[in-house]
């Protein structure tokens, strides 16, 4: 690791790796002398679900990746459930669900 980075992103989920790919891409002499410090460890999971929202495939696109990230699978529906409560909601686009891991893979 370089000792007097000129860019330092924080965390290498999708938001930091996303950052460093868009970076890359726009300013590749920038990254050369740049750092990721990530607190956790990969891989990991992701509680809530990996549902990507709309706005995922275009940036996954701009960056040069599969809007289909590996493994992922299309929903058509989805359920939400709260104690006794349960909903369920027919999607009008199916949306890819990806498992955090490989998502974070991908993007590494």
């Amino acid at each position: 690791m370089t000792e007097h980075p000129d860019i330092v992103v924080i965390g290498s989920g999708p938001a930091g790796s996303s950052t460093a790919v868009f970076l890359a891409q726009l300013r590749p002499d920038l990254v050369r002398n740049a750092v990721m410090l990530e607190r956790g460890t990969h891989p990991r999971t992701k509680g809530c679900g990996g549902g990507l929202t709309g706005r995922t495939a275009p940036l996954l696109k701009k960056m040069g990746l599969s809007a289909n990230p590996t493994g992922a699978v299309e929903a058509c529906q989805v359920r939400l459930s709260h104690g006794q409560r349960v909903t369920r909601l027919v999607l009008a686009d199916p949306i890819p669900v990806a498992r955090r891991w490989e998502l974070d893979q991908a993007l590494a």
